[in-house]
């Protein structure tokens, strides 16, 4: 089965307005630092995204993410939980490797960023797509140690991942 992942980076004044509410609280939260702490976020201020955030930490040499908060929605609406475990353990690899580049450049660029991303198969021809923010976080307001992710998914068939995750 053939699998197609397209990511492109979106403008925020393009973006849902539940994915720019979130990076204004961000952006509130941080203030005059690179990036707010870990321990700045407050997750019952984020009741309406809990299912859907996640929170990849940044390994170094090799460079790696691995997920100490892998929201529940996601990982039902994905068939995998991820939590302790690395953004390359995404199935299928073609996912992996888009979020990892995501969150690759997010670290590097050190500035709030959203995609929109597609993912295709051809057995049966099908289709979905979602919007990612991701948001840096720093405790040190220096290094980028972890990126605070909310996914919105589009509507999509239910079996969409079941057949693709094999």
């Amino acid at each position: 089965m053939a699998v197609t992942v397209k990511s492109s980076l979106c403008a925020f004044s393009d973006a849902p307005d539940d994915i720019v509410t979130l990076q204004a609280h961000w952006q509130e939260l941080r203030g005059t630092r690179k990036a707010t702490a870990r321990n700045d976020v407050d997750p019952v201020k984020l009741r309406a995204y809990l299912g859907y955030l996640c929170i990849p930490e940044v390994l170094d040499q090799p460079l790696d993410f691995v997920f100490s908060l892998f929201g529940s929605g996601i990982a039902d609406f994905l068939r995998q939980d991820l939590t302790r475990r690395s953004v390359r353990d995404y199935q299928p690899a073609e996912l992996a490797k888009c979020i990892f580049e995501q969150l690759r450049d997010t670290v590097e660029l050190g500035e709030p960023s959203v995609y929109r991303v597609e993912i295709s198969y051809d057995n049966p021809s099908r289709s979905s797509a979602s919007y990612r923010l991701n948001l840096p976080l720093s405790d040190d307001s220096e290094s980028i140690n972890r990126v605070l992710t909310s996914t919105r998914f589009d509507a999509m068939p239910a079996d969409f991942w079941g057949r693709i995750i094999l």
